[in-house]
């Protein structure tokens, strides 16, 4: 039972966190969260995004959020040399799928129509790295 306990479904991790932070995350992304994150689990993720973490919690998700504008709602760090690169939904795009966009530093340097735009640009990243390697 203490396993289960610490062992929190990525759902039940995902649905703590809205409450939390008081945001409701893009349909898309919750019906695919389960996929997002075996996905990150594998060793081509971390081969092609070496340093990169999901923020599933309210104090990782505030501390992202001290350097980026506050209509970004941070998901995913990627450590950097200078500063990280914050992964986030802008809540300013025209919802219910709102852009997925990178913020590094102080200003945004990616960006995609949606959540599963932004997964399918993640796979080719991760099978570009593999067919390198």
């Amino acid at each position: 039972m203490l396993g289960d306990k610490r062992r929190m479904s990525a759902e039940e991790r995902l649905q703590e966190t809205e409450r939390t932070v008081g945001f409701r995350y893009p349909l898309s992304f919750v019906s695919m969260f389960e996929e997002f994150v075996s996905l990150l689990d594998t060793d081509g993720f971390r081969r092609a995004f070496p340093d990169t973490r999901l923020l599933l919690s309210a104090p990782e998700i505030a501390a992202a959020r001290e350097n980026t504008p506050t209509a970004l709602l941070p998901f995913m760090r990627e450590e950097q040399p200078s500063w990280p690169d914050i992964y986030a939904f802008d809540r300013t795009s025209d919802g219910p799928e709102f852009q997925v966009v990178v913020w590094s530093d102080h200003a945004i340097v990616m960006d995609w129509q949606s959540f599963p735009v932004f997964f399918q640009w993640v796979r080719e990243q991760i099978a570009k790295y593999d067919h390198v390697a």
